[in-house]
């Protein structure tokens, strides 16, 4: 039976480049308090937050 999820450890071995690059340069929506957002690609409506 195949895993419905793969995991590869090392498929990026600098993330924490990468995720604190991703925290400096992208645009994000602080508009609800829980979280940060960010969309990339086509506009959509979800839960009443439009991109």
């Amino acid at each position: 039976m195949k895993p419905d999820v793969l995991q590869i450890d090392t498929f990026l071995d600098d993330h924490a480049v990468l995720f604190q690059d991703l925290l400096q340069t992208v645009a994000w929506d602080n508009s609800m308090a829980t979280r940060r957002t960010a969309s990339f690609g086509s506009p959509y409506n979800d839960s009443q937050m439009h991109y």
